[in-house]
């Protein structure tokens, strides 16, 4: 009986055995294979090159990627990838991006993320900084290292291994590849560099609006797919004809093999009826790394959305608002961000306006506005305008006389890419009047006041000094504003001494007009009585804008001389592009600093306390 007993005790010892050897390579591996994020939305053909895995993985869902991946977009195709710290990339048609490296300890307030784009471009959206020790973000490129500290920007590698970098908001450090982390440029927002083979990066310049925005066009994707546009995209690769597919296939395998040349397929007539296996809809599955060593094939990971978990929950709280109920704002930023979603529902306490709509605290503003000043008092003005060629505005102007009346001219909507009024340059120069000094100001020294018309709105200053020759000059009028009327104080006069002045105006072309010298003495201070105007309010005629070299600019008149404060608000607003881009550059991705998400449960329930004995 005894023998029986510790027989069957080394059987189920020996049972007990095998399977820990079975389980415990399991759990190291799996842990080993940890996710760092996950493709999120995609369009065209997207394939994951995976180690381990034979077969590229035909992008068709929410695809996790995991350190080592790499990315390939065919021509047309695009993908977004949302990191495990919040981090975005956008990545276009034709790109070729490694996952080298990516660590992200929450608690400690470390990441370390290293990426490399061999072909294409990338929009970078890094949200958040971390300052710990060993912490950074950086993407290398055959010829430049770009590394951040919470910022958007777009890396572009053009012919000959050629680098741009374009710095949409926060700093962006640069570096040539082979230069030391020392020798690194920083680009402030709206700068851009460009790195070339063996050469550092070039001084830091302004860049073109127009290139930048094609970039964000190559780089655009939706943030979410719903299911049946997925179905729609997946219906759409599977019919595509066998030869562009095998075409497509053959283009991607070629970038794939130039960087693992281990993985190079024996023939194009393989990877042909590998695509028509796949159009065929067969083949769906993929072998993922751990089935990969046993032989098997399971069902590719993915990440599933909560979003029904993440909605129930907020509903219990009585916190998801009917507008969202019905457009699913938030539970749209939720489809990805579902950690943080899932935090801000479950505290005690919350800002009122947490549930309303996640672009409620990380939208900038809900239009930009932009508000000009025209401190030259005139009847005839021309103002240039910043814009953005195909965005729609809507521009006014708030005139203001010498009485201090006050009147709003109607507003005016134009799109600078269709303006309807060019300005010609005849070259002919302004026609200048001659000076008048109208007043003479008292002071250690004194000054004297110097006005005089030009017939189309100009730039103007003057020229003075103690003989005909001239020599001194005041600061030309700046601001933008080109005006007929033109007034300019000179200063550090000697009484009794004679000066000569004379007017110089500059249209927007450049032509440069100059009026006669006048010859003046300088005696006790005095001023020219104003003329007085029978109207009770400035009346604002002839209000539009024009097209000055390709550049929109304001144009308008008056009755009586004015100044004007010009107010330019562009006509779509940003809550309105979140709803099709939520990552557009004037959104802000960066945790708020007036309420952050990461309220701790002690600060929480303080507050409970605190309003409890407040009330």
């Amino acid at each position: 009986m005894v023998s029986l007993t510790c027989r069957s005790l080394k059987i189920k010892f020996i049972f007990f055995a095998l399977a820990l050897a079975f389980i415990v390579p399991s759990l190291a591996t799996a842990q080993s294979r940890s996710s760092v994020g996950a493709i999120v939305s995609w369009s065209g053909f997207v394939f994951i090159s995976r180690d381990g895995v034979d077969d590229m993985i035909d992008v068709e869902d929410n695809e996790a990627i995991y350190k080592g991946d790499v990315i390939l977009t065919a021509k047309g195709s695009r993908a977004k990838v949302l990191l495990n710290d919040d981090s975005i990339l956008n990545i276009s048609e034709s790109a070729t991006f490694k996952i080298k490296d990516f660590v992200y300890k929450k608690k400690k307030g470390f990441r370390f993320a290293s990426f490399k784009m061999i072909t294409g471009s990338v929009r970078t959206l890094v949200g958040r900084y971390f300052g710990s020790k060993g912490s950074g973000f950086e993407i290398a490129t055959d010829t430049a290292v770009v590394g951040v500290k919470g910022t958007d920007f777009i890396v572009d590698i053009g012919g000959g291994g050629r680098s741009e970098v374009f710095s949409l908001s926060g700093k962006v450090s640069t570096r040539g590849s082979s230069e030391s982390p020392d020798k690194a440029i920083i680009l402030r927002p709206g700068f851009k560099t460009r790195v070339t083979r063996g050469e550092g990066p070039t001084k830091p310049a302004k860049f073109n609006r127009e290139r930048v925005r094609a970039l964000l066009s190559k780089t655009s994707i939706k943030a979410g797919i719903s299911k049946e546009e997925r179905k729609a995209l997946v219906e759409a690769k599977r019919g595509v004809g066998v030869e562009r597919r095998g075409a497509i296939l053959d283009n991607i395998q070629k970038r794939r093999d130039a960087i693992d040349p281990a993985k190079k397929r024996s023939s194009k007539k393989e990877r042909t009826s590998s695509a028509e296996k796949r159009s065929s809809g067969k083949g769906k599955e993929v072998a993922t790394a751990g089935s990969a060593a046993a032989g098997k094939k399971k069902p590719r990971e993915v990440i599933k959305t909560k979003k029904k978990k993440t909605d129930n929950m907020a509903r219990r709280r009585g916190r998801l608002s009917a507008k969202n109920k019905s457009t699913g704002a938030s539970a749209r930023c939720s489809d990805c961000h579902q950690k943080v979603y899932r935090a801000v529902t479950s505290y005690g306490y919350q800002h009122p306006d947490t549930m309303s709509t996640c672009i409620a605290c990380h939208l900038k503003s809900s239009s930009v506005e932009n508000k000009y000043s025209a401190p030259e008092l005139s009847t005839d003005n021309i103002l240039l305008l910043d814009t953005k060629r195909d965005m729609p505005y809507v521009v006014k102007a708030l005139v203001i006389d010498e009485s201090g009346e006050e009147t709003d001219s109607k507003p005016f909507k134009f799109t600078p890419s269709q303006l309807k009024y060019p300005v010609k340059d005849t070259a002919t120069l302004p026609v200048v009047s001659t000076p008048v000094v109208v007043a003479v100001k008292a002071g250690m020294f004194n000054s004297a006041v110097i006005e005089w018309k030009t017939d189309k709105p100009t730039l103007g200053y003057v020229e003075y000094g103690r003989s005909s020759k001239l020599g001194d000059k005041t600061r030309v009028e700046s601001g933008g504003q080109y005006s007929t009327d033109h007034r300019a104080s000179v200063a550090s006069l000697t009484v009794g001494k004679t000066y000569y002045f004379r007017g110089v105006s500059t249209d927007v072309f450049g032509n440069k007009g100059k009026s006669t010298t006048i010859k003046f003495k300088v005696r006790k201070p005095f001023a020219l009585p104003k003329v007085s105007k029978d109207t009770l309010m400035p009346r604002v005629l002839d209000f539009k804008v024009v097209s000055v070299k390709g550049r929109p600019a304001l144009s308008w008149k008056t009755d009586v001389k004015t100044t004007a404060v010009v107010t330019l608000t562009e006509g779509i607003s940003r809550l309105d592009i979140s709803k099709d881009d939520p990552h557009y550059p004037g959104l802000n991705t960066k945790r708020p600093q007036a309420m952050t998400h990461a309220v701790s449960a002690t600060v929480a329930r303080y507050i409970r306390i605190r309003r409890t004995r407040w009330a």
